[in-house]
């Protein structure tokens, strides 16, 4: 059964895009704060795990993943990843926008953008039916204004 972000899946007007928030530089985006007692413990028990934080690069701010060491990870290198316990330990320190969890090896991910008005706290019915569709865990994207579904690929 999927964890389900939203009650209401009716949609208001549409939300603002995505890519909007990444491109002035004077304005730094705010992200939401990580709902630690969310994570479901499956994926706790992973050592698949990157903190990323906000960093102006090509002219937008991008999500860039980090070790907890304070180096750069990298979705390719799993000796760059860690536990679960060390990037919620580094996060509630400070200094980073949020965490990561690397797909591959059974794991897959569905990211739908722009699905969630974050002001008036609805959903597009289609992406409702997504999440019931292929279970796993979901959760609102650190913008605000998509969904994320992590579960075991078939």
């Amino acid at each position: 059964m999927p964890t389900i972000i939203s009650e209401s899946t009716r949609p208001s007007k549409p939300p603002a895009a995505k890519a909007n928030l990444y491109i002035d530089p004077d304005s730094r985006p705010k992200m939401l704060p990580v709902d630690f007692a969310g994570i479901p413990d499956e994926l706790r028990a992973e050592d698949r795990w990157v903190l990323w934080r906000l960093d102006w690069v090509k002219e937008r701010w991008s999500k860039v993943p980090y070790r907890p060491s304070g180096g750069k990870a990298s979705s390719t290198d799993p000796k760059t990843w860690t536990n679960f316990a060390a990037v919620e330990r580094m996060y509630n320190r400070g200094g980073h926008d949020g965490i990561g969890f690397v797909l591959g090896d059974g794991w897959a991910g569905v990211d739908l953008d722009d699905v969630r008005d974050a002001k008036m706290l609805t959903m597009h019915p289609a992406a409702m039916n997504l999440i019931e569709e292929h279970g796993g865990h979901s959760d609102i994207s650190p913008s605000g204004t998509g969904i994320k579904i992590i579960g075991r690929g078939k």
